[in-house]
């Protein structure tokens, strides 16, 4: 499909409770720059007579790589387990000494990623209509994303962050990997991404 956007990416908890699946409320991701989701198979051939025989292809899962403008906080402890600490400072500003909390995003060595759902959407054309695509990824752990700093050169380059996940079939009957929609509107493909990630009644 023809797509030529980005837009609402957002992750929820993933909670398997005695077999049924469910999310915590959603929470934005971060504006998305670019998402990549490839799949990974497990594959075996059978050569009898002198011939292929038979060939089974069966996906597994797959890797997802995720770019956003920045993750927000609660994106970060969500997607990668981090914690949070408080500092005061204080400096010299204007002839006065100020005195400020600041908190920060904590990475450790013991750091848990959790499980989450993924949705988002994508304007499209489609045989020369306006389309929107919307598309979850029911499972997947996202490790904590690399972070490059570059100095100011003669011109001005951006750094954003990016993250990859492992995504596996989740624990409904159906072993759901990856859902796709195609929307007439926006508010459809909202929707729908508010609904493929269903919560706890």
């Amino acid at each position: 499909m023809p797509t030529f956007g980005l837009r609402g990416a957002k992750v929820a908890k993933y909670n398997n409770t005695n077999g049924v699946v469910t999310y915590d409320a959603p929470i934005g991701a971060g504006c998305a720059i670019n998402v990549q989701l490839q799949l990974r198979f497990a594959e075996a051939r059978l050569y009898a007579c002198d011939n292929l025989a038979e060939y089974l292809r069966e996906a597994l899962g797959g890797t997802m790589t995720f770019e956003a403008k920045y993750f927000p906080q609660a994106a970060q402890l969500l997607m990668f387990g981090a914690t949070t600490k408080s500092r005061t400072v204080s400096y010299a500003s204007g002839g006065e000494t100020i005195s400020k909390e600041i908190v920060s995003v904590v990475d450790g060595a013991d750091d848990a990623e959790n499980y989450v759902g993924f949705a988002a959407y994508c304007p499209d054309l489609i045989d020369g209509q306006k389309k929107w695509t919307a598309f979850c990824v029911s499972k997947v752990k996202f490790s904590k994303p690399d972070s490059n700093f570059q100095t100011k050169g003669e011109s001005v380059t951006f750094q954003t962050p990016t993250t990859t996940g492992e995504f596996v079939p989740d624990d409904t009957a159906g072993r759901v990997m990856r859902e796709v929609a195609v929307c007439d509107s926006e508010p459809e493909a909202i929707a729908w991404c508010a609904a493929v990630l269903p919560q706890a009644g």
